[in-house]
């Protein structure tokens, strides 16, 4: 399979894959399939739809034809006709739990996720706009609600007490 792949490497007789699962026969300035066609200059380099915005029509696969099976331009684009010659590599996204987890799979010892510096504050001004700053308030006594001057100690202590006093209320 190929490293890189840019719309200039797009060639008559190849086959898209959209993100929507649609293929496309690859002729011209246009891919096309029985129920349409999309215009390649909807296209960036990168593959991605540009006049829309819309994802669903990126091209996530090419292919080139083995024409092993195949008559008309339907059978065409089924996979026993398909060899894929690129594909795109989506960014893996997953939360900081998911991480731990799979971090604990991979090396057998107990992770602890330390939050970021954005995530105290804004776990600590959540905190104070649910509570109005009342007098039961578990930060009334760290001072004004101004977490972003806080030093990093003190915001970790102010952290510390808004996640003991939420786990009072679970």
């Amino acid at each position: 399979m190929q490293k890189e792949f840019t719309k200039a490497d797009l060639k008559d007789g190849m086959v898209i894959e959209t993100r929507e699962r649609g293929r496309y026969l690859v002729l011209g300035n246009i891919a096309t399939r029985n129920s349409g066609y999309n215009r390649l200059s909807r296209y960036g380099d990168d593959l991605t739809e540009h006049s829309f915005h819309n994802k669903a029509y990126d091209i996530v696969r090419v292919f080139k034809v083995r024409n092993d099976c195949s008559s008309n331009l339907e059978g065409l684009l089924e996979d026993c006709n398909l060899e894929i010659i690129w594909d795109r590599k989506e960014t893996k996204r997953m939360t900081a739990e998911a991480m731990r987890q799979k971090l604990e799979e991979l090396t057998g010892e107990k992770i602890e996720v330390e939050p970021s510096r954005e995530e105290m504050i804004g776990a600590c001004y959540e905190f104070c706009n649910k509570r109005k700053c009342l007098s039961t308030c578990a930060l009334r006594d760290s001072g004004t609600c101004t977490f972003r001057n806080y030093s990093d100690e003190q915001l970790k202590e102010c952290y510390e007490k808004v996640m003991k006093d939420e786990r009072k209320e679970s």
